[in-house]
């Protein structure tokens, strides 16, 4: 967990051991510092799922100050934290998550690994999810209105075959109750705080990554002066809005103007691997202890994070199964445009100089969502190991089908009137 700073001399040898005062240990993890003894970079991966929060902290290892091109470097996980959130249910079909709620279990969880002297934080999160905020108070103006959220079916049905076109051509993606847009139109018209804020000049909208970065994300320049609030998003989360043409990659008026939504209310996109937060400082020297301030280089929605983590390269392709399930093909620098109810979608886009791949997706709404909701809701079982061990009982189903969809079918269906049943 070392690493020596080398010294032409060997008079300098001796000096080389670390004194007391250059030690500090995190929960096991003994760490050296001082002018002839530093660590390996540390890096922090902010995972921000449906239903928890997981930090993990991992050693850059094969890093040198002065990088040759070229140079492997490898990461170490050292540890992690993970802490769930809770699913809120007003209404049958609505789903949404307390905002304040998932930056407490981030911090609890950024205080658990050790999080302090980061070099660098990546972020992947929850995608389509909508977090409305003032940007003067920092305060949140509704609950967090979640993905797989069906209460904006009536606003879905309220555009017409031409302007559903004029959206997928534009965006990719059918106008359904999953992607941001409708949620926020929503929220514009049923929250009257954000109607207020809106009045004010002072409303934000945001996917869960955007929230993060303003909230937590460092606020100082290299000059240690402080910095207006950060308001980004990535090219990846922000082609789920509804709003970003796939083509430009950026906010397109036609979109705007049909959804009611105002380009200031929205963040700046950047690309997926770039500095978007200040600088965060030495955290030893910081007056306030407790404060966390995230360097963030790269941000990526989940399903995007996991096929760049399988390193998935044009005509690539992957399953996720999480909370729902889901399938993406690479399909390079080229836009590929489904005609069977697949989302082509931004894979991703390595560097704000860099040209974006895109992909093909395949989403399911309910994956995983159906064990938690026989534990949590039918109460059929108390574990979900307990499911696995149900099933081995019988040798198959009788012919009864079960069909989860409780917020309606995604791919290659988008019918958001559908429901659960069991034929």
């Amino acid at each position: 967990h070392i690493k020596m700073a080398s010294s032409d001399s060997d008079a300098d040898a001796d000096d080389r051991r670390p004194h007391a005062l250059d030690t500090y240990t995190e929960r096991g993890v003994t760490y050296m510092s001082g002018p002839k003894v530093f660590t390996h970079p540390i890096i922090l991966a902010i995972d921000q799922g449906t239903t928890s929060t997981r930090v993990i902290k991992y050693e850059l290892l094969g890093f040198h100050y002065k990088e040759r091109d070229g140079e492997r470097k490898d990461l170490r996980p050292i540890q992690s934290a993970q802490h769930p959130h809770k699913q809120i249910h007003p209404k049958p079909g609505w789903v949404e998550h307390d905002p304040e709620e998932i930056i407490e279990n981030i911090k609890r969880c950024y205080r658990e690994v050790g999080g302090a002297f980061t070099m660098a934080v990546g972020i992947t999160n929850q995608r389509e999810t909508i977090v409305a905020w003032d940007s003067e108070t920092m305060k949140p103006l509704h609950n967090a209105i979640v993905w797989c959220d069906a209460r904006t079916a009536e606003i879905v049905s309220r555009f017409s075959e031409k302007e559903k076109h004029m959206v997928f051509q534009k965006t990719g993606m059918p106008i359904s109750t999953y992607f941001s847009a409708t949620k926020m139109r929503w929220l514009f018209e049923n929250s009257k705080d954000v109607q207020k804020a809106a009045a004010r000049g002072t409303l934000r909208f945001g996917t869960i990554d955007s929230w993060i970065v303003t909230k937590l994300g460092a606020r100082r320049d290299s000059n240690n002066q402080e910095l207006p609030n950060v308001h980004v998003t990535d090219v990846t989360n922000a082609s789920r809005y509804l709003l970003m043409n796939i083509e430009t990659l950026e906010w397109d008026d036609d979109l705007l103007n049909l959804f009611g939504i105002k380009k200031e209310w929205l963040p700046r996109i950047v690309s997926s691997a770039e500095r978007v937060s200040g600088w965060a400082g030495n955290p030893s020297v910081t007056k306030d202890k407790e404060k966390i301030e995230l360097e963030v280089y790269g941000i990526l929605g989940d399903q995007h994070a996991s096929a760049l983590g399988h390193r998935l390269r044009e005509g690539d392709s992957k399953n996720t199964y999480g909370t729902g399930c889901f399938a993406m093909r690479n399909t390079g620098k080229t836009i590929t445009r489904s005609k069977r109810g697949i989302l082509t979608t931004v894979c991703w886009k390595l560097g704000k100089d860099e040209e974006a791949e895109y992909a093909l997706e395949g989403a399911v709404a309910v994956g995983g969502e159906c064990i938690r909701w026989l534990r949590d809701e039918m109460e059929l079982v108390s574990d979900a190991n307990e499911v696995e061990e149900c099933a081995k009982t019988v040798t198959d189903t009788g012919g009864v089908t079960f069909v989860p969809a409780f917020g309606g079918l995604f791919a290659p269906h988008w019918r958001g009137d559908s429901r659960g049943g069991i034929v």
